[in-house]
C-alpha cells in the first residue's frame, strides 16, 4: 500500500498500482515524503477524490492497536508500543535537576510556591495520553480520515476468573462489596477518598 499527498500536501486515496508509482517516481512527477510507511507526495495538480476512512484505536497503557478501514478494503493496521519506563526517567531528571540547582549558591528557595491545575495528570499518564494523540495526529497526515472510534473499556478481572466471589455483586471494590453484602449505606466516598464512614459507624479503608 501506497499512501498519496496532493500539491499542497493534503491527504489522498492511497493505492496499490506500485507501477504507476514507480513511474511517476522516474519521471520526477512525484517524490518520496516517507519509506515507513512508504508515503509520497505528487508534484501535479490533480483532482481531490477521497473516501470516508474510519479510525478504529483499541487504546492500552502497554499497547495502542488501530486499524484504518473504507467502505472496501483495510488500508492500514498495526500495534504500537508505548513506553514502560518513564517514572525512571522523571527520577532521572529530577536528579539532575537537584544538582544543576545545588550550584546556584544565592538561589532562593521555591518549594512552596507549587501549584497545580483543576486538570492535573500524573506525568506517566499524561505521556500515554499525549502519545495517542500523537499518534493519532501522524496517522492523519497521509490519510485523509474523516471519523475516528475509540475502544475504551473496563474489565473486572476478579469477575472474569470467578463470577461467584463477591464481585459478583457488581461492585468496583471489595470494600464495597463487603458493604452492600451487609446492607449498609455509605454516606461520602468522594469527600475522604480514604476512609468511607458507614451509617452503622463501620470504616473501611480504600
Amino acid at each position: 500500500m501506497v499512501y498519496v499527498l496532493n500539491k499542497d500536501g493534503n491527504p489522498l486515496m492511497p493505492t496499490k498500482r506500485c507501477g504507476n508509482v514507480r513511474i511517476l517516481l522516474k519521471e520526477k512527477k512525484a517524490k518520496v515524503v516517507s519509506v515507513k510507511p512508504f508515503v509520497i507526495q505528487l508534484l501535479y495538480d490533480c483532482k481531490n477524490y477521497t473516501q470516508d476512512i474510519t479510525l478504529g484505536i483499541d487504546s492500552g497503557y502497554i499497547n495502542i492497536g488501530f486499524s484504518a478501514i473504507s467502505d472496501k478494503e483495510e488500508l492500514i493496521c498495526g500495534e504500537v508500543y508505548l513506553s514502560k519506563n518513564m517514572s525512571e526517567k522523571i527520577k532521572e531528571r529530577s536528579i539532575y535537576r537537584k544538582m544543576r540547582r545545588s550550584r546556584l549558591r544565592y538561589r532562593k528557595a521555591r518549594f512552596n510556591n507549587r501549584k497545580r491545575c483543576d486538570d492535573f495528570l500524573a506525568p506517566s499518564i499524561k505521556h500515554k495520553l499525549d502519545s495517542h494523540i500523537r499518534f493519532i495526529d501522524k496517522l492523519k497526515k497521509f490519510l485523509p480520515i474523516s471519523k475516528i472510534i475509540i475502544e475504551v473499556g473496563n474489565f473486572d478481572i476478579q469477575k472474569i476468573k470467578n463470577p461467584f466471589s463477591l464481585w459478583f455483586l457488581g461492585v468496583w471494590h471489595f470494600s464495597h462489596s463487603v458493604i452492600k453484602l451487609l446492607g449498609l449505606s455509605v454516606l461520602s466516598c468522594l469527600k475522604y477518598p480514604k476512609w468511607c464512614t458507614c451509617s452503622t459507624g463501620l470504616s473501611f479503608l480504600f
